[in-house]
């Protein structure tokens, strides 16, 4: 496979990161039920994208 067709597979996945950051700090300027919420969804997004990275596929339920 060549390097440009496995970075073009990792986006999702480095996208997903950015992602979890972001709602992280969302999250660290909420407050209350919103905060718990977001603070979820992102540590949620950055453990998928650190695991489907770390399995070189995006991982998905069969």
């Amino acid at each position: 496979m060549t390097a440009l067709a496995v970075i073009t597979r990792s986006w999702p996945m480095l996208g997903a990161l950015g992602a979890g950051l972001v709602l992280a700090a969302l999250a660290a300027g909420a407050g209350g039920a919103t905060q718990v919420a977001l603070a979820g969804l992102g540590i949620a997004a950055l453990g998928w994208g650190v695991l489907s990275l770390r399995a070189g596929r995006a991982l998905a339920p069969r």
